[in-house]
């Protein structure tokens, strides 16, 4: 990084450019991560061929200990270049929409029925065409929906015998513009009993099974690049049954043992984690450095192209899975009187 970086956009200095990437490096090598990255956690015992129910139990494990856990070529690429060419259509159909309402998906705050915005620049939209009867990826919608190897863990981590046990929720996109903003901490969903009093609710999740976890897919190999924003994560935060609180002390400084991750996906990763876990999108860095003077001509050549590869918005399919009885109510809005985003395009 160290000298690469000559001029920024307005707003993001170099130096700080520069600091924000080596952190998200540094926090993309934790040790931890070591224990939440397969099968490579898996390899250190010496065997390099692990039965199916292993895996499965062993990542489940992790991500009822830590919260979280990276499965490494679970998914076909050849899969995934089926499902980007969808995702890219939509993504144009939605920026679109949002156009025609005088929207800028980049900095724009809306809710919809379909998409809203988490942040500046960080838009979250359903992807139906991935669960859709008779939809353009009916070949290879089960592929992914029920992947042989991470769906397994899924069942695990919710208690399924069998698919009646557990529920796609649905499945999404979120995409991260360029000069995006870090969103802050938070855990998904909300309190599972709201009528209790104090952080009596909180209590009473820290210390249940899993009942919901999400699937973190990146389409492309640049979609996990540090430039593009990882998501962090903080390890065992599941289990906190103050988040609030602990949340604060971590973020002070004053809890030394709690570290945040961020694994780095490429394409055919996927990254399971338990509802419950604080985490959050960090800002997309992409596209805000220029090649300085002092490069040489195939240098420059090489970073133009580096810039052109990561200037566009993260995209992260994700998938929401529950127990049969589990459903959410925050992150769209489902009611009748709800405005629909595609309703006239």
């Amino acid at each position: 990084i160290a000298g690469t970086l000559s001029a920024v956009s307005a707003g993001h200095d170099a130096d700080a450019v520069r600091r924000t990437i080596e952190k998200r490096t540094r926090s993309s090598k934790e040790p931890i991560i070591d224990e939440l990255d397969f099968p490579s956690a898996l390899e250190k015992s010496g065997e390099h061929f692990f039965p199916p129910d292993e895996i499965s139990n062993e990542t489940s494990y992790a991500v009822r200990q830590h919260g979280l856990c990276v499965m490494r070529h679970v998914l076909d690429p050849s899969v995934m270049k089926i499902v980007t060419k969808e995702v890219i259509e939509l993504q144009s159909r939605l920026y679109g929409a949002l156009s025609a309402r005088g929207i800028d998906a980049s900095n724009g705050i809306f809710r919809f029925r379909e998409a809203a915005s988490r942040c500046r620049g960080r838009t979250d939209v359903i992807f139906p065409a991935l669960t859709m009867d008779g939809g353009p990826l009916q070949g290879v919608s089960q592929k992914i929906v029920r992947n042989e190897t991470f769906y397994p863990v899924v069942q695990n981590l919710l208690g399924a015998e069998d698919d009646d046990g557990v529920k796609l929720v649905y499945a999404g996109l979120i995409f991260s513009s360029p000069g995006s903003n870090d969103q802050p901490f938070h855990q998904d969903g909300v309190p599972l009993f709201p009528e209790l009093p104090g952080g009596r609710s909180s209590e009473i999740q820290a210390n249940i099974p899993p009942y919901a976890v999400n699937v973190f897919i990146p389409l492309e190999d640049s979609d996990g690049d540090v430039w593009k924003g990882p998501t962090e994560f903080i390890p065992g935060s599941h289990k906190w049954p103050e988040p609030d609180r602990q949340l604060e002390r971590v973020l002070e400084g004053k809890c030394s043992q709690t570290k945040i991750v961020s694994p780095i996906l490429k394409c055919g990763d996927a990254l399971l984690y338990d509802y419950r876990v604080c985490h959050r999108g960090t800002s997309n860095l992409s596209g805000r450095c220029s090649v300085g003077k002092s490069e040489g001509k195939q240098q420059s050549k090489r970073r133009k192209k580096r810039r052109e590869e990561l200037g566009t918005a993260r995209r992260i399919l994700y998938l929401m899975y529950g127990r049969p009885w589990y459903d959410d109510h925050v992150n769209f809005d489902y009611t009748k009187s709800a405005e629909s985003l595609f309703k006239n395009t």
